[in-house]
């Protein structure tokens, strides 16, 4: 039994603790009796499903054979080997072998636990800002590891991770740049490279018919890559994108409340929120005129018959907003 007023220290943290570095508290009496200190403080699921890495140095690929490498899926589902070197000039990066073989499509990125890492910043830090995700099914996708297989979410996580960096410049240099374990830190030379290589990989994934199939996702990716750019000052590629996503919320009509109707409460909720930020953008540019253009999100005529207060977001937290409730 453990001596009261003393912290027990856990032979394996929960998931969320091992994310973060730090130890997992199981004082007896402490948080609610089936989660730890941190993830009752922080209303988290105190899960230990993440499966422990290997120790030791890992194993080199060798022609078609991986040997000692922990694939969490068959290996069809491993994604081809992606040539950095032949999307990126020498200044952008400093990149592996082009012939390594990737398991996630984020390794050219960074390693997997530093993703995860600046996942978790997006979400503390950053989505109160830009709310392009329904946090639990986001969460659930990422801990799945749908990027494998869905490369729209791989490029959606690819434009969170560049739009992090983006608006979190200290942490950048302080810890992504420092990392040591497990795995690389950023490999990139400035917040720029790294962008660039982020917006190539969202490029690079677009297909022939990228476009003849619309969801949120997309815009959501498009809008990401607008603040991004804006953020190091590259006015004519944040602009492109801006414009991208405004034609996306466009086609998804999400200034047309009656267009909601169908929908499930997660879309409704994320098209809610997408209609704002676009909104945002459009008075901006109204007010201060500094583009001098006339393409904007809305016109006077469609300005007049909206319904804004139905357009508003849900007043609550996602994890409350499920498909059907």
């Amino acid at each position: 039994m453990p001596t009261p007023g003393r912290t027990t220290v856990a032979s394996k943290a929960c998931d969320a603790c091992r994310t973060r570095k730090v130890k997992c508290d199981l004082t007896p009496g402490v948080g609610d009796g089936e989660r730890c200190r941190r993830c009752s403080r922080l209303d988290l699921a105190c899960t230990f499903d993440r499966p422990s890495g290997l120790r030791g140095p890992r194993r080199r690929v060798t022609g078609a054979s991986v040997i000692n490498v922990k694939v969490r899926r068959p290996i069809t589902a491993v994604t081809p080997t992606i040539s950095i070197t032949n999307t990126l000039t020498p200044d952008h990066v400093d990149t592996p072998s082009s012939t390594s073989q990737h398991i996630y499509p984020t390794d050219g990125l960074c390693a997997r636990p530093l993703v995860r890492l600046i996942v978790e910043d997006y979400l503390e830090r950053v989505y109160p800002l830009v709310p392009v995700v329904h946090r639990p099914s986001f969460c659930a996708a990422l801990a799945a590891d749908h990027d494998i297989d869905n490369p729209v979410f791989a490029s959606l996580l690819l434009a969170i991770c560049a739009v992090t960096v983006g608006l979190l410049p200290s942490r950048y240099e302080s810890c992504y740049c420092t990392w040591s374990s497990p795995g690389p830190p950023l490999r990139f030379t400035s917040r720029e490279a790294m962008m660039n290589y982020c917006y190539d990989g969202v490029l690079r994934r677009r297909g022939p018919r990228y476009f003849d199939e619309i969801d949120f996702a997309k815009l959501a990716i498009s809008y990401l890559l607008s603040i991004t750019f804006f953020q190091i000052g590259d006015q004519n590629r944040a602009r492109m994108m801006e414009v991208e996503a405004m034609q996306l919320g466009r086609l998804l009509q999400v200034h047309k409340i009656q267009e909601y109707a169908g929908l499930s409460c997660i879309e409704a909720q994320l098209r809610r929120k997408g209609f704002w930020l676009l909104f945002y953008a459009y008075v901006h540019g109204e007010l201060q005129n500094f583009r001098k253009e006339r393409l904007c999100f809305l016109d006077a005529g469609q300005l007049a018959a909206l319904d804004l207060e139905a357009l508003l977001p849900l007043d609550i937290d996602d994890e409350q907003i499920v498909a059907d409730g």
